[in-house]
C-alpha cells in the first residue's frame, strides 16, 4: 500500500493519511484475514445500546408529557408509533 506524496515541511507531511481507496483496500484485507471491526457489526446488524446516554434518558423519561404539551399548544394528535421504552 502506497501513500500520496505530500510537501515535505508541511504540517500533514506529518501525519500521512490514506487515500479513500487505499482505506476500502485496507478493509478489505482485514475481511479476507476474518478480521472485522466492531463497527461494521453494529452497522449490519442495526443494534446500538444507547441507554446509558444521558440525553435518551432524558427523553424516555418526558417523552409522555411532551406529547402531551404538544397535543395542548397545537390542537393535533399525537399518536404513538413504536413501543415505549423506561429506563427504570
Amino acid at each position: 500500500m502506497s501513500f500520496l506524496p505530500l510537501e515535505s515541511g508541511s504540517l500533514s507531511s506529518a501525519y500521512m493519511q490514506p487515500t479513500v481507496k487505499q482505506s476500502q483496500e485496507l478493509r478489505s484485507k482485514q475481511i479476507q484475514r476474518g478480521k472485522y471491526p466492531p463497527s461494521l457489526y453494529k452497522r449490519l446488524t442495526g443494534v446500538y445500546n444507547l441507554e446509558h446516554v444521558h440525553a435518551i434518558q432524558w427523553g424516555c423519561q418526558n417523552e409522555t408529557e411532551a406529547m402531551k404539551k404538544f397535543e395542548e399548544v397545537t390542537g393535533m394528535k399525537v399518536e404513538r408509533m413504536l413501543p415505549t421504552y423506561s429506563t427504570t
